[in-house]
């Protein structure tokens, strides 16, 4: 066989060869189904239910402000879920449309109104308390969030009344935040139907020790010289009598007893805002404006004494002092 047939029958062999990988190579292609279409959105979460948790990103679920006074919505880096890892609030109940027109029709918006109160009440097992001559008390506040766009989009209008984590921990640990951002703090404690525990209603009792110009906050689970119970507000003229006769009523309604002194052992201390800005205790000669505020405080009667938890939801039971 000459040399040029050689070489045709070799080139004819290479032609037949390719031909075959590329039937092969049409015909898997032939055989896979095609894909078409685009990509669809992720699905819109329903709204919470009491009980969820709260979760939320490294800035933290709230609608916050950063150092530098800008404002960022955190509504697309929050969530609810059970409550597994740890939280910064738990979802006391949700409040429908018709909740929120309601309060817009019958005009209960603005300054100590409070939405979620009777939820946050029900959902600790504490009881509420109504204002008494202009003195609203202490109050476990629960906050209202939003949907986010796509949620509102969706349905109808929903608010999340959602408790918070407390500031301090059962052991008396204060919560700090070194962020950009102050997130607030996290938990792993659930509250739902523990008001009646004194370790819980430590946590969100606002106690101090010391003089009134020092204002030391401290953890009400360690001894303190007084806590704080109601705030009041007037525009015209009162005495300083009848602010500490709504005081001490209202020092019964916080502590959910008769005698709110427990026979002498506590004293209501009213405290107003001088023309300095400085709290002062109220005396029978305090000359009072005809606008200002007070706060009503909770301490021993007898100085040599402080108290060592929380007064509020104390019922009947013994007062808590022990000596300085």
């Amino acid at each position: 066989m000459t040399r040029a047939r050689l070489e045709s029958r070799r080139l004819t062999g290479v032609g037949v060869l390719a031909a075959a990988v590329l039937a092969l190579a049409v015909g898997a292609g032939l055989g896979r189904p095609s894909v078409v279409g685009v990509a669809s959105a992720p699905p819109i979460d329903p709204p919470p239910q009491a009980g969820d948790c709260l979760y939320a990103g490294p800035d933290g679920p709230w609608n916050t402000a950063r150092f530098d006074g800008s404002w960022q919505d955190m509504a697309y880096h929050r969530w609810y879920g059970p409550c597994r890892e740890p939280w910064f609030g738990e979802v006391v109940g949700v409040r429908t449309q018709a909740d929120i027109q309601a309060d817009l029709a019958e005009s209960r918006v603005g300054p100590g109104y409070d939405p979620c109160a009777a939820l946050t009440a029900s959902y600790l097992g504490a009881q509420t308390v109504q204002p008494v001559d202009g003195w609203v008390s202490v109050t476990i506040s629960a906050s209202t969030l939003e949907p986010n766009r796509r949620q509102y989009s969706s349905g109808p209008m929903w608010q999340a009344c959602v408790l918070g984590a407390p500031w301090w921990t059962p052991e008396g640990e204060p919560y700090t935040s070194d962020g950009e951002v102050n997130a607030g703090p996290t938990t792993t404690e659930p509250l739902r139907g523990r008001w009646v525990d004194v370790s819980v209603r430590n946590m969100f009792g606002v106690c101090e020790e010391g003089s009134w110009t020092e204002r030391n906050g401290v953890f009400c689970g360690e001894p303190h010289d007084r806590e704080f119970v109601a705030h009041t507000t007037w525009n015209s003229a009162t005495d300083p009598v009848v602010l500490e006769r709504g005081c001490r009523q209202q020092m019964g309604r916080v502590m959910g007893r008769q005698d709110p002194t427990g026979g002498d052992a506590l004293a209501a201390e009213v405290v107003t805002y001088d023309q300095l800005g400085q709290l002062a205790a109220l005396t029978d000669s305090t000359a009072l404006g005809e606008t200002g505020s007070a706060e009503c405080w909770v301490r021993s009667a007898d100085p040599s004494r402080q108290l060592t938890a929380t007064v509020i939801g104390l019922g009947e039971g013994p007062v808590p002092l022990t000596p300085r």
